[in-house]
């Protein structure tokens, strides 16, 4: 995503960093939201 849409006005010149949990917590944490769903909206 471009940096206007957290809000960067162009040609200010910010840059974005992003930290990701490691690969075994996001997996847990996909399946979870895709029990979420199949609970809630089959």
């Amino acid at each position: 995503m471009h940096g206007s849409g957290f809000g960067q006005k162009a040609g200010t010149k910010h840059f974005r960093i992003v930290f990701l949990p490691d690969e075994k917590t996001l997996k847990n944490a996909y399946s979870a939201i895709a029990e979420f769903m199949r609970e809630r909206y089959p």
